[in-house]
């Protein structure tokens, strides 16, 4: 059984993958995990390998959903991004991080949801 914070989360990458697609994104993995991390959305766009983390908050009383994206998390996303692309050939070669941060209100609704993309420049 799913805790609310578990079912928040679920709620939000599910809401970053049709935001993607919509934007013409191909998700080519959920919630990819191994011995060094996880990744919650791993994408194609414009000859780009994405790996996309997703942040979701009811409540803003600890800062933006982005804000809990830090160097270690970066860091993290990135050595296990270089793991998923190592034992997945056909892909391409160019990598970005991406940031999905969503703001929800109590009923599941999206209130505001940003997309920062190549966070590690």
């Amino acid at each position: 059984m799913q805790t609310p914070k578990q079912r928040e989360g679920a709620l939000g990458e599910l809401k970053a993958e049709f935001f993607l697609k919509e934007k013409g994104y191909t998700i080519i993995a959920r919630n990819f995990k191994c011995r060094l991390g996880e990744i919650d959305l791993i994408a194609t766009h414009h000859d780009t390998l994405i790996f996309v983390e997703v942040k979701t908050r009811a409540s803003l009383q600890f800062g933006q959903p982005y804000e809990a994206v830090n160097l270690h998390k970066i860091h993290s996303i990135s050595n296990t991004g270089r793991f998923f692309a190592e034992n997945h050939r056909n892909l391409p070669v160019s990598q970005q991080i991406d940031v999905i941060s969503i703001q929800i209100d109590l009923n599941g609704i999206i209130k505001q949801i940003e997309h920062l993309e190549n966070v590690t420049g």
